[in-house]
């Protein structure tokens, strides 16, 4: 938190307009020195003349905990002034914009774009597109930038932006959120809002989408050849494609079928609220779901594509137990960037859910296969979040694991500096003079990890590799690579996109769709899958906070800190703290539990909710004694920061006193908004406060102890 008093704005444009200091400018105002989260920004939606007592929208946002349509117009026009200032862009060469479907009335999506043009540069409009399509066609045309309106996975009340740079599609890394942050705090909407709209609207969508037909379909991005044992393989599998109401409707299964797949059933295809009834968020900490957990009583009844695969798995059970069909579930989010696949399992009746670990094992297999005897080992970018088995598991099989912060824009930059490190030898092969000690010495601080990364830093020492290369040089890049995953479902391996003048470019975004193409070209090659042996996994969550409390050295901190080193001191384990120089405000703790045996336990706010999450990760024996450290620090958590100024904290409390008082009751019975009760009865399910019964609905043990605790 950083308490400052500002007196100006960075815009010439406005600071020659600017007579008077907006409200905002002339008070000292606590607020975060970044307003981004893990990717973007992210809030629950109001529009501006619901805000009461009206204020700015920067204060909307900071002490209201609201993203209005004027907040979203600022954050357009200060990061599109930052790219024309940053990169001397000619505003001509335009802003790639898209959305997914969560704002119908256009609103929100509408100021972005105005936004986009009140900042000088035209907007070239995808429309309701999915996420990976904005960088795609920002490099394949040459924009100057990219930004998608979603909130990604969060419910439908929400809505948020997404910012990927011209250089190689990168997503800001937490110093370019920071000048991105000052700028639009310094930044007066009632200026802004009076610019002319100086750019363009310009119309990008059938070539857009054209663009991903194309790209997706590609053998080197899909893994599928074309008239291969892989599509024979497909004509024998039943395909559920569940877009949860987002931005691959009617897009997924058209590119599925194409694919080779003959039986594509789409649920939630468009004809909901986006993330509702189905979607890869209600998966997340699954491993199996039985038939009993797709019943009304379960927690899957309502999930589509779940109810789904289930009908099919009973109608043709004879063939699934023969093997001459299979019978499998594509699972999206809204905006397109998270991929789970579901199996259906005929003799146990059951669904076995594969998220971003056990996916990227399976593709993990191709990138050997890629690879020839003059590359090095592949790299395989994972995250914290994920199992810690994964990454002995690919280590066994000739993978060199890397882990990350969580967040795919770290999985970003070590592709980044991966395929720089390739030009640097190219151009050491060639002559030794070009690379000079300078440029060595520059590298090797870009490479330490002793700083945190800057894009435009990164962009600017690949422009002097332009330089010293010879025109029309082309360093070859092979797909063996490396791979990148997030257990939540952001896969990334490497893609070629030819540009629209011609040339060919290495491409690494997180997508969903390339993620499910290349998980069942691997299965569908008729060689038995890898699957690793996964160990115990768990997040405890608790929602409707006040996250300034959990900070780097804060009382909590401090208190969360001693409490696990004690437990660990308790059990026998010896403890430490690894710290991610990425991503400071993440607790981490690493546990020798003797025997080559080790464990993790983590405690991180979300960045894109409003939850902290205490994450857990061991083997499975060693799973007890973890989960009871894990519950003792989510009480804690509870206990301490817990809003009680929230309405939804309000509603929580409410929802838990009924079940109290009265018992197991049906969700339809309790006494809550309608408007609300999705959300409401989904987070308190996430946070094990509630679970389901043959009755109904009923209190956990958790969950009294988050009411007694707060009514004492």
């Amino acid at each position: 938190m950083l308490s400052v008093c500002i007196r100006k704005l960075y815009s010439p444009t406005v600071q020659k307009s600017n007579k008077t200091a907006p409200p905002l400018m002339n008070k000292k105002i606590k607020f975060p020195i970044r307003l981004q989260g893990t990717d973007g920004i992210r809030r629950e939606i109001r529009h501006s003349k619901e805000i009461v007592p009206a204020v700015s929208p920067q204060e909307a946002f900071l002490e209201q905990g609201f993203l209005t349509e004027e907040f979203m117009e600022l954050y357009a026009y200060a990061q599109v002034s930052l790219w024309l200032e940053k990169n001397n862009c000619a505003p001509g060469r335009g802003v790639v914009v898209g959305w997914d479907p969560r704002d119908p009335s256009q609103i929100f999506t509408r100021a972005v774009v105005q936004g986009i043009r009140r900042a000088g540069a035209s907007a070239c409009i995808l429309g309701i597109v999915p996420t990976p399509l904005v960088p795609l066609y920002m490099v394949y045309a040459e924009a100057m930038g990219g930004l998608m309106v979603t909130a990604s996975h969060n419910p439908p009340d929400q809505n948020g932006i997404k910012i990927f740079n011209a250089y190689r599609g990168l997503k800001p890394f937490p110093l370019n959120d920071e000048e991105l942050s000052r700028r639009i705090l310094e930044l007066d909407y009632k200026i802004i809002r009076k610019l002319p709209l100086a750019g363009r609207k310009l119309d990008h969508r059938k070539s857009a989408l054209e663009l991903f037909r194309r790209f997706s379909l590609a053998p080197e991005n899909s893994w599928i050849a074309p008239d291969s044992v892989q599509q024979n393989f497909f004509k024998n599998t039943l395909l559920v494609v569940d877009p949860a109401n987002g931005s691959l409707s009617g897009l997924a299964a058209e590119i599925f079928r194409t694919a080779g797949f003959s039986n594509v059933y789409e649920l939630n295809g468009g004809e909901g609220e986006v993330n509702s009834g189905g979607g890869v968020a209600d998966l997340e900490g699954w491993k199996t779901i039985s038939s009993q957990q797709a019943k009304r009583s379960g927690p899957f009844f309502s999930h589509k594509a779940v109810r789904k695969l289930f009908e099919l798995g009973r109608k043709h059970k004879a063939r699934l137990l023969k093997g001459t069909l299979r019978l499998w579930g594509a699972v999206f989010d809204a905006d397109a960037d998270r991929f789970y696949k579901l199996e259906y399992c005929a003799d146990r009746d059951c669904l076995h859910v594969l998220g971003g670990d056990d996916t990227a094992f399976i593709q993990s297999r191709k990138l050997l296969a890629f690879k020839s005897h003059a590359d090095t080992l592949p790299f395989f970018f994972n995250t914290v979040e994920s199992d810690l088995n994964v990454s002995a598991a690919v280590e066994k099989r000739g993978l060199c694991p890397q882990m990350t912060a969580v967040g795919d824009k770290w999985i970003q930059h070590k592709f980044a500096l991966s395929l720089i490190e390739k030009r640097i030898l190219k151009l050491k092969q060639e002559s030794k003079k070009i690379f000079s000690p300078t440029l060595d010495k520059e590298w090797k601080r870009l490479r330490s990890g002793k700083e945190l990364p800057d894009v435009y830093r990164l962009q600017a020492f690949e422009n002097r590799l332009d330089r010293l290369e010879q025109p029309g040089t082309q360093v070859c890049i092979p797909p063996s690579l490396a791979l990148g995953s997030e257990e939540t479902g952001h896969n990334i391996t490497l893609g070629t996109l030819v540009k629209k003048n011609g040339t060919a470019v290495p491409v690494f975004f997180g997508n969903g769709l390339k993620s499910a193409l290349n998980t069942f070209a691997c299965e569908g090659e008729g060689i038995a899958p890898w699957k690793f042996r996964p160990g115990f996994k768990k997040t405890l969550y608790t929602y409707h906070i006040k996250k300034e409390l959990f900070s780097q050295n804060s009382p909590l901190w401090r208190k969360v800190k001693a409490e696990v080193l004690q437990l660990a001191k308790t059990l026998g384990w010896d403890a430490k703290i690894k710290k991610f120089p990425e991503d400071t405000e993440m607790l981490y703790f690493e546990f020798s539990l003797g025997a080559h045996r080790r464990a993790a336990l983590f405690v991180r706010n979300s960045g894109t909710e409003n939850k902290i999450g205490v994450n857990l990760r061991c083997a499975s024996s060693d799973a007890g004694p973890l989960q009871q450290c894990g519950e003792r620090i989510l009480r804690l958590l509870m206990e301490n920061m817990k809003d009680s100024k929230s309405d939804w904290f309000a509603l929580e409390l409410s929802v838990l006193k009924q079940l109290f008082k009265e018992g197991p009751k049906n969700e339809q019975t309790l006494d809550m908004d309608s408007g609300k009760r999705g959300r409401m009865l989904s987070e308190l399910l996430k946070q094990g406060l509630i679970d389901h019964s043959p009755k109904g609905l009923r209190i956990t043990t958790r969950g009294k102890y988050l009411l007694t605790c707060k009514q004492s």
